[in-house]
């Protein structure tokens, strides 16, 4: 008596095989097997796989094994050989496979702006008008870390050229003329990023020589002030110590101080008002030029106690400079005053308008007066 597991198998090769055989035999079969290699025809075609090989083999050997063993127990076997279908089996474009996503723990997500995030040099900050602008003969202290680490190579002080440029070393020059030291770091930052990931840029300016003024005038100490950030015309003022002048009454005289931009554009500034209330403190800039006048004055001569110059200030008469002058002389003719102012000449009564039949007359910076001597 044949063992089971032999029975079991002659059953399943009795069946796979009149499957087999029915499906060459059937004349509607080569209809489908055309229309499968139609519907394969345009799909890419997968390479065979070790596993697609070794299935196939496994299941010829199966067959083969099944029919000798039923060769062995005196059964038929089938009459015709098994026709193999090679059908191409289609895979998905790796296109259309959504890629799995990116884990961004600990990154920090920056737009394209090169390797870092560093800003480009597009991103560099314009300098505010009262930002101080670095400018040549600045000397310039960099520093510059990666990370944690300190780059020794690129420490020390840099003095910016007259191109406007500051040379570091592997980088070579690099234009910082007219940047504010924020802008400069980006720019110093930028230049060494093919170097250094992400560096770190601290750019301080040591020595300030580019950027100067001129004070000339009623000051102890005209001459030229090298500025560094933002300076008032006041604070230069105070640099080179103002000097005033005052009246014969003890008030200060009227002095202006004109301010000549180097754009050309002249300001003139009541220094009064200035010292009061701050009313045309500018921001210097560099090439600006201060001039402080030693006073407004008018001049009279004649018959007065002192004769000369009389510092004039706004509405300023006729009686009051001669007041200032210490008041008329004895043998003065007060009925014939003069005025010029020019080429110009006015005859004026000072003896009515004391008495207060004719009004005083205002001065103008400049005049000059002349009380006659009397013939009496």
């Amino acid at each position: 008596m044949l063992h089971p597991a032999i029975w079991i198998t002659f059953l399943f090769s009795v069946l796979f095989s009149s499957s087999a055989s029915a499906l060459v035999e059937d004349p509607d079969n080569d209809d489908l097997i055309e229309e499968v290699d139609e519907q394969n025809e345009d799909a890419p075609i997968r390479p065979d796989s070790k596993s697609s090989k070794s299935s196939r083999s496994k299941s010829k050997e199966a067959s083969s094994n099944g029919m000798n063993m039923l060769d062995d127990s005196g059964g038929k076997g089938p009459s015709n050989s098994l026709k193999t279908i090679n059908a191409p089996l289609s895979t998905p474009d790796l296109a259309d496979i959504p890629s799995p996503p990116v884990p961004t723990i600990g990154i920090e997500q920056v737009e394209d702006s090169g390797a870092s995030g560093v800003p480009l040099s597009l991103d560099i900050p314009v300098p505010s008008l009262d930002a101080y602008r670095i400018g040549v003969g600045d000397l310039l202290s960099v520093n510059v870390w990666a990370g944690d680490f300190f780059e020794e190579d690129f420490k020390g002080n840099y003095v910016v050229v007259d191109s406007g440029a500051i040379e570091l070393p592997l980088v070579g020059r690099v234009i910082v003329s007219e940047l504010s030291e924020e802008g400069a770091a980006i720019v110093v930052s930028n230049a060494l990023r093919q170097f250094i990931v992400n560096p770190i840029v601290q750019l301080q300016v040591a020595g300030f020589n580019s950027q100067r003024i001129s004070v000339l005038g009623a000051v102890q100490r005209p001459g030229v002030i090298k500025i560094s950030g933002e300076t008032t015309l006041l604070e230069a003022l105070a640099e080179r110590q103002l000097t005033r002048k005052k009246r014969a009454n003890g008030a200060w005289a009227a002095q202006k101080v004109h301010l000549h931009r180097k754009s050309g554009k002249i300001v003139i500034i009541d220094l009064e008002d200035l010292l009061a209330t701050a009313k045309g403190n500018a921001i210097l800039s560099d090439g600006d030029m201060i001039y402080v006048s030693d006073g407004a004055y008018v001049y009279i001569n004649g018959k007065v106690k002192q004769p000369g110059a009389v510092p004039f200030r706004s509405g300023m008469t006729v009686t009051d400079a001669i007041a200032e002058a210490g008041g008329s002389a004895r043998g003065s003719n007060l009925t014939k005053v003069f005025i010029m102012r020019g080429e110009k000449r006015q005859e004026v009564n000072v003896k009515r308008i004391f008495q207060g039949r004719d009004k005083d007359v205002r001065l103008k910076e400049g005049d000059r007066l002349f009380i006659e001597e009397s013939i009496w």
